[in-house]
């Protein structure tokens, strides 16, 4: 739920709406229609999704697509809810209610992924309530027969009892599953990969290979100096300040 909380803290809540006599008004992003044309300053979070009328921009879509690098948008272009305006300013006219655009699907998306149980959760709990059944049924004839059967007492008898009702209680099948497959994706989230559901996070174990589309979904975009080499005829000591002080 926290890692949710903090994707939802990222979708857009308000946008710079223009009036027909062309001033602006700040208004809830829910209150928008499609056709709406909206301001967007540099610097401000794209609210919906849409389209440039004028202007043109560099947008960080790294929300959306994972990709670092800015994309220069200009008229015409796309542009999706909850992305980061570069240095230009644009308007735009929206194209998708809110409920419909990219970012609000991610959002569905993630969600949703607590339905999504894995094949075990499933049959977990498919079998427990036979189980709790066949448990409540059980122990108290244990405790009835006990005394006649293994000649125990009858505090001995229920003492016992309850041991086994404890011991047997069907909470910790439930909970093994679920917590183990909630936390991995607790985790994913905290370092930005969404997964569709706890039965695919389940299905890892059987991977043989994996195609990725794209480098930037894998990377940070953000290239560190690991090592460095200079060859025998450059001063090191020099080259490395000019370095620097690019």
């Amino acid at each position: 739920k926290r890692e949710i909380t903090k994707l939802l803290e990222m979708n857009p809540t308000t946008a710079r709406l223009i009036l027909p006599d062309g001033s602006t008004k700040n208004v809830d992003v829910s209150e928008l229609k499609v056709g709406d044309q909206l301001q967007v300053l540099n610097g401000d979070q794209v609210p919906i999704d849409g389209v440039i009328l004028s202007g043109s921009t560099s947008i960080d879509e790294s929300s959306i697509n994972g990709e670092s690098i800015p994309k220069e948008k200009s008229k015409g272009d796309v542009v999706f809810g909850s992305t980061i305006n570069g240095t230009g300013t644009f308007t735009m006219k929206v194209t998708k209610e809110n409920k419909d655009t990219v970012f609000s699907k991610i959002l569905q998306l993630v969600n949703q992924n607590q339905d999504n149980q894995t094949k075990a959760a499933s049959i977990i709990q498919k079998f427990e309530p036979k189980y709790v059944t066949v448990v409540l049924i059980a122990i108290p004839l244990f405790m009835l027969l006990a005394p006649f059967l293994l000649d125990w007492t009858w505090s001995q008898s229920v003492y016992r009892g309850l041991v086994l009702l404890v011991a047997a209680s069907p909470c910790a099948l439930a909970a093994a599953t679920v917590s183990a497959t909630l936390s991995t994706t607790s985790n994913l989230a905290k370092k930005g990969v969404l997964s569709k559901g706890s039965s695919y996070l389940s299905q890892l174990a059987d991977i043989k290979a994996i195609a990725f589309d794209k480098t930037g979904t894998l990377t940070k975009g953000k290239p560190e100096v690991t090592n460095y080499y200079f060859a025998d005829s450059v001063n090191e000591e020099n080259m490395i300040d000019i370095v620097v002080a690019l």
